[in-house]
């Protein structure tokens, strides 16, 4: 679908032909929203940690442990199952919202009209529910990958291989569902801005962009950084500040934003003469 411009732009002919627009970063208010409502859910984790801990001090059997575990993940795994997919909904819906604002805004400033609208087509949703349904499937896999270490940590233990006792092992992994639940916030907040930006862009007849990464010792191919080296799944962004790309042939890690945690960003290369665009 087209993007809906004011009718007095269509006399072109002492404008520029090409503009650059404003790279679209992933929001922050939306990774802490989504990022505290995992959060949320995942604290009922450490509550299942505190339970096993009490009975392991009261002198629990490896069996009596192994069953209680068993109990307490099978709870956590439906409650989980039942709050994915609002959460999800909720993550992409609000997504998708402000970026709508931040896009329109980012065309309007750019061709220094007083309204910019794009309007989504049908390839809009595909990709919406598509990172729903992503969403869904690591959010139910939190306390599947919880409760895989804590029987892991209780057999260990038993066996007389966990030094620092299961208590603290317990506790270890607790903090794991922690970061495993701010990793997913952050990676998916980014995925997302990266995929709904590609697909605004292609619909408005963006076909360009400009590569934009942090400038920081985070970014992947920085030789003073903390990344020097990349990877066939994340390779070396610090070499592509500045250089532009099209929508139609990704690098091998994707654009931004698609590898694992990247933080780069596309700046859409504006031609005017191509436009997909209506004039009201």
């Amino acid at each position: 679908m087209p993007i809906l411009l004011p009718r007095s732009y269509q006399d072109r002919t002492k404008r520029k032909t090409v503009k650059n627009g404003r790279p679209l970063r992933p929001s922050r208010g939306v990774r802490k929203r989504y990022e505290d409502a995992l959060l949320e859910l995942t604290s009922n984790l450490k509550g299942q940690t505190r339970i096993l801990s009490a009975l392991f001090a009261d002198g629990s059997t490896q069996a009596e442990l192994m069953a209680q575990a068993r109990i307490l993940y099978r709870d956590a795994q439906t409650e989980f199952d039942r709050a994915s997919e609002v959460l999800a909904n909720s993550f992409v819906d609000d997504t998708t919202q402000e970026h709508k604002t931040r896009y329109d805004n980012m065309v309007k400033s750019a061709l220094g009209v007083e309204f910019a609208s794009i309007i989504d087509s049908e390839e809009m949703a595909t990709v919406l529910n598509s990172s729903i349904a992503e969403n869904v499937s690591l959010i139910e896999s939190i306390p599947q990958q919880h409760h895989a270490r804590v029987s892991r940590a209780i057999v260990d233990h038993f066996a007389g291989n966990l030094p620092q006792g299961l208590p603290k092992r317990l506790q270890e992994i607790y903090g794991i569902d922690e970061r495993r639940a701010r990793r997913i916030a952050r990676d998916q907040t980014g995925s997302l801005t990266s995929a709904i930006t590609e697909e605004r862009n292609k619909e408005s007849g963006f076909d360009e962009y400009i590569w934009r990464n942090q400038d920081d010792r985070r970014v992947v191919g920085n030789p003073s950084g903390l990344y020097p080296k990349g990877s066939r799944q994340h390779m070396d962004h610090w070499n592509r500040e500045g250089k532009v790309f099209k929508w139609s042939e990704p690098p091998r890690d994707g654009h931004p934003g698609k590898a694992i945690e990247c933080r780069c960003s596309s700046q859409p290369v504006i031609n005017v003469e191509r436009l997909n665009a209506v004039y009201v």
